[in-house]
Order: structure tokens, then sequence, then C-alpha cells
């Protein structure tokens, strides 16, 4: 089955079920093959993605793996038990302020330990550490960056 656009127009009515559609037709083992500028859609319903760029065909696989890619380049944001300042200079990943006790960490690698580590070395404790999973959206937009 092949289907260009195929939830544009439909009401959420509509489109749950269409989706529910789908999934039925993935658990026969059917293939359904369609294209979706609203990659919401896309995520709940898609196991392969492919994604086109101005063209050409610039990744496609499982959702899973594709998330775990750029999983590396979404990041970490950390909350500060405390008002302890501490000083990022020097570090090998980027980390911008969020607010008081809030940061964002981006490395390409896991790097969870080491900045617990690096935030304990400087008399400050870690209340929560939450890895953000990227969007399919925000995939999308960096690879069109």
């Amino acid at each position: 089955l092949i289907l260009d656009e195929p939830m544009t127009g439909l009401d959420p009515t509509g489109i749950a079920e269409f989706k529910e559609i789908i999934r039925e037709q993935k658990k026969a083992g059917r293939t359904v093959f369609f294209s979706s500028h609203i990659l919401a859609h896309v995520e709940e319903v898609c196991d392969t993605v492919g994604v086109i760029v101005k063209g050409k065909l610039r990744v496609e696989d499982s959702l899973e793996n594709i998330k775990r890619e750029f999983l590396r380049k979404a990041g970490y944001t950390i909350v500060l038990e405390t008002n302890v300042p501490v000083d990022f200079a020097g570090v090998d990943w980027k980390v911008t302020p969020l607010g008081e006790r809030k940061y964002r960490v981006v490395a390409p690698d896991d790097i969870r330990e080491q900045v617990h580590d690096f935030v304990a070395s400087r008399g400050a404790k870690i209340l929560t550490m939450q890895v953000k999973e990227p969007s399919l959206e925000e995939i999308f937009l960096e690879m069109v960056e």
C-alpha cells in the first residue's frame, strides 16, 4: 500500500482511525509506505523511516536506530541540588545555563558518569539528570541545517 500525505485534511477522529488502520496492517505483516510532512504522525506509527532532503535519501533505518544516533547530540538536562556555582570552563562538552541550578550538557558520547564526577569534584550534587530523546521533527531539522 502506497499513500501520499494520507492524513492531510482529516479531523482528529479520522487521524486516529487512520493510524489504527495502519497498525492493523502492520500486525497483519503488510508493508504500508506513506509520505508525510507531519512527522509526529510518522513517529507514532512507523517502524522504519526514510528521510528525503532535497530529493536525496539522507537516512533510512529503524526509528529506534535513528533516534539512538541523534540521542548522542541531544544531551542531558541537569539540575543541581543547591545553588553551588559550577564553572564548566575547560570541559569538552557544550554547556548552556538554563536557570539558577539548571544546565543543558551536550556531547558526542554518553558522558553521564563524567558529568556527575565533574560536578561532584566542584562540590556540587546533581539532583536530576534527564536525557531528552529527540523527536523525529528535531532530527529532520538538524539534517536540513
